[in-house]
């Protein structure tokens, strides 16, 4: 059985350029994060997208016109045997393969054709129970207009 404090459970990760207070609260103003639920010291996730004009990562914009391919990449790192689903406007979908992740560091994409529409996706990842384990912050698609 495992204990848990009171303090760092669950863990914002943040990605920040640097370990400065400015740069800190910039990746937190920008959405560069995801919460660990159990606040594990290894589990990553890196969610991406990119299009012929652009790149996002979590927490950011990405305008793309109607018609327009995105790739997006999830890597995942210490996540072996759990299961990675893609959240779009609120709904599960199955753009991404839900199998178990079968190494330490993997990584899946999916392509996603857009409508010109405001949508956005995120990552969860759940353990073999069931259980959170990963909430990913969503990317943008149109929103900045």
């Amino acid at each position: 059985m495992q204990t848990y404090s009171a303090i760092g459970h669950p863990t914002t990760v943040i990605y920040a350029a640097n370990l400065s207070e400015n740069a800190i609260l910039d990746a937190i103003r920008a959405g560069h994060v995801f919460v660990d639920a159990e606040g594990s010291k290894d589990r990553a996730i890196e969610f991406t997208a990119k299009t012929a004009t652009g790149t996002a990562s979590m927490g950011d914009d990405l305008q793309v016109p109607a018609g327009q391919q995105v790739r997006f990449n999830l890597k995942m790192v210490a996540l072996s045997g759990d299961h990675p689903e893609i959240i779009l406007d609120g709904q599960p979908t199955t753009l991404l393969s839900a199998s178990p992740v079968e190494q330490n560091e993997e990584t899946r994409s999916f392509d996603y054709q857009s409508d010109g529409k405001r949508h956005w996706l995120r990552v969860n990842v759940h353990s073999q129970s069931g259980a959170m384990l990963i909430v990913g912050n969503p990317i943008y698609l149109n929103f900045s207009k």
